[in-house]
């Protein structure tokens, strides 16, 4: 219950009475050797405290809630571990560090059929080639993305069409034309290109 209590005051931005229901769970979960529990719940806290701006506070947790989700073998939430570790290493400027995060989790997501999480992981990654400047390689993490999350009829489709449609008005007309005519019919390629040389080789 306090678990869902936190994520009722994450939505409506009541980090700090988030941060009281985590750690308030966090201490039941250890106290009763509830390891998933415990994994989830550090993983909540972990992204919360990256919202508070608590970055070293936020690298512990999640770092040690994908320590736990390996040592129970619980893919699932390793993911999801790799998903916050990697969105607290892109606030702190180390996108190489995200960069890993971020394809391991997709890796893991396209094992486990994800498609919304596989989606989330794509768009990350875009968005990190979208700040190198690396326009269409960008572009083609970004339309499998919003492919992932057309398939399940996802809403985040549309937080995905707002980097695309970020990426036209900052290339113009004429170059988002061409990039799009470029990457198009081969984005799944470019994207396992880019998988394969990672983020500072390409």
């Amino acid at each position: 219950m306090l678990i869902n209590l936190g994520v009722v005051y994450n939505r409506v931005e009541n980090r700090k009475e988030a941060v009281n229901c985590y750690e308030q769970a966090l201490d039941i979960h250890r106290e009763m050797g509830k390891r998933k529990e415990e994994g989830r719940t550090l993983n909540n806290l972990g992204l919360t405290y990256s919202e508070l701006g608590r970055i070293a506070e936020a690298l512990d947790c999640c770092e040690e809630a994908l320590k736990i989700h390996r040592e129970i073998g619980d893919r699932k939430e390793e993911g999801r571990a790799l998903n916050h570790l990697g969105m607290t290493y892109s606030s702190l400027g180390m996108e190489e560090e995200a960069f890993r995060c971020y394809k391991e989790a997709l890796i893991i997501h396209r094992n486990a059929s994800a498609l919304g999480w596989e989606g989330g992981m794509l768009n990350n990654l875009g968005a990190l080639y979208y700040r190198r400047q690396l326009y269409k390689i960008a572009l083609a993490f970004f339309l499998l993305a919003r492919d992932a999350f057309e398939a399940i009829q996802s809403p985040d489709r549309d937080l995905v069409q707002q980097w695309i449609d970020g990426l036209h008005q900052k290339v113009g007309e004429e170059q988002f034309t061409a990039l799009l005519s470029q990457v198009e019919s081969q984005a799944q390629q470019i994207v396992e290109q880019a998988l394969r040389e990672g983020l500072g080789q390409v």
